[in-house]
């Protein structure tokens, strides 16, 4: 692991945090709870492959 893993990883969250706030803008006139909870689940299966790094690949 490399010194500047946190740095990096804190970068790559707030960039798909942003991508996916861009999306659900562009997405929010579609009312479908399915769009919503599909993009929830996604979003917290990376949270956690971010958060718990050692858990995923080991």
């Amino acid at each position: 692991m490399d010194i500047n893993y946190d740095g990096d990883l804190s970068k790559t969250r707030t960039c798909f945090l942003k991508i996916t706030y861009v999306f659900l803008e562009k997405h929010d006139r579609v009312k479908n709870s399915q769009v919503k909870y599909t993009v929830s689940y996604l979003f917290s299966r990376v949270h956690f492959m971010m958060t718990h790094p050692l858990l995923v690949e080991g």
